[in-house]
């Protein structure tokens, strides 16, 4: 009797002992993941901060974009039909520029995600590649750390060129196209373009009330991450083993 007891006392003691273990695992891992998860939403918010400078080309902003958001009304000949969201960067409670990401449909090896920004009088202030599927050594000049292509858009607007113009040269329009990635190029253009002709009628209502506004000296504001938070890292294409 007192054999079996002994028996039976071991195995609830190891029961508890590894109920306890499991339980402490898991709580460490939770902790772990909570932590780490709130560190890579801080580091993509950075990053896409980063990339508004980047676009808006040393222009000075004191609010958080991010925060206040502007949903758009979808059109199905821009962004795959999808609704478009701007972010307003302002300076002393005046904007200075819109702030966009569109998701061009006929890159050569899929959608290609731009983000630009244009300033209160209609010109581009800026281009970046967010992320694309685009041919290694040929599509993928389009980043901006792999050749100038996208700088010769800025300060563009639908007057210069005039409308009839932005186009590649092999199409009779103004702008270099990348050797040997034409079809890239072509989509480029064309989606600033759309870009900025949606945009024309509404840059009165956009541009013309000045709200308050608050400097802010923290460099990580908590605000939820939109779905085309710039990445740097280069993704695997499932379907070539291509990085994007």
């Amino acid at each position: 009797m007192n054999s079996a007891f002994q028996h039976r006392f071991k195995l609830v003691t190891a029961g508890l002992v590894l109920g306890l273990f499991t339980a402490f695992g898991v709580t460490m891992v939770t902790l772990v993941y909570e932590k780490t998860a709130q560190r890579i939403a801080e580091n993509q918010l950075l990053e896409t901060y980063r990339a508004f400078d980047q676009v808006l080309q040393g222009q000075a902003y004191d609010n958080r974009p991010l925060d206040h958001p502007t949903q758009l009304a979808p059109v199905d000949w821009l962004n795959g039909g999808e609704p478009i969201t701007i972010y307003t960067a302002k300076r002393n409670g005046q904007p200075i520029a819109t702030l966009l990401s569109i998701n061009a449909q006929q890159g050569y090896n899929g959608t290609i995600t731009l983000l630009l920004g244009i300033l209160a009088n209609g010109t581009l202030s800026g281009v970046e590649v967010v992320r694309h599927r685009e041919t290694p050594g040929l599509g993928d000049k389009i980043e901006s750390h792999r050749s100038d292509w996208l700088k010769q858009f800025e300060g563009r607007s639908l007057r210069s060129p005039n409308e009839e113009r932005w186009g590649v040269k092999r199409d009779g329009g103004v702008f270099d196209q990348i050797t040997g990635a034409t079809v890239t190029s072509r989509t480029v253009v064309m989606s600033l373009k759309q870009a900025l002709s949606y945009l024309q009628e509404l840059r009165p209502e956009l541009f013309e009330q000045a709200e308050p506004s608050t400097s802010h000296s923290s460099d990580k504001p908590t605000v939820t991450l939109p779905n085309w938070v710039y990445v740097h890292q280069r993704l695997p294409d499932p379907k070539q083993g291509l990085l994007i």
